[in-house]
């Protein structure tokens, strides 16, 4: 091999260590950022209970809803709560993260007007049965942690 030959190789292996040595800081400068790798635990939802004056119903995470919720057209205030499995309020579903978000399913003639991150006011205009999706909405990751539908009555 000529020494033309030899010099060049041994700048392509010098870039090359430069290179992979300058990664190697990039990610060791990253990995000690401060910043946590770990995620924040998820909700445990397994039933959210709507509230409706003196009326609860309860909708199971598979959409089983027990009772029945009736409101007159009109603003009604309603609030939710998200339980576990055992029946308590899930710790990890905070106002700072997470907040209660309800669809009209279809052309329903119901709306839902949030008034704090658990509690709102549907708004009905026209009787008959309704059907609303009821959201536990995961403010950072926008995304839905429990979704069901809410059928209601409307006099």
């Amino acid at each position: 091999m000529n020494e033309d030959a030899s010099m060049s190789q041994s700048f392509s292996l010098a870039r090359t260590l430069r290179a992979a040595a300058t990664l190697a800081l990039v990610g060791f400068a990253a990995a000690c950022d401060g910043s946590s790798t770990t995620s924040d635990p998820e909700p445990n939802v397994a039933t959210v209970r709507v509230t409706v004056g003196a009326q609860v119903v309860n909708i199971s995470e598979t959409g089983q809803q027990t009772g029945t919720l009736t409101i007159a057209q009109g603003t009604t205030p309603v609030t939710v709560a998200w339980l576990r499995a055992d029946g308590s309020v899930d710790p990890v579903v905070n106002s700072e993260d997470f907040e209660v978000r309800m669809i009209a399913q279809g052309s329903s003639g119901i709306t839902f007007t949030p008034a704090g991150p658990f509690a709102g006011t549907l708004s009905a205009t026209s009787s008959g049965q309704k059907v609303v999706k009821v959201q536990l909405f995961h403010l950072e990751e926008a995304h839905d942690e429990f979704g069901q539908n809410l059928t209601l009555t409307v006099q």
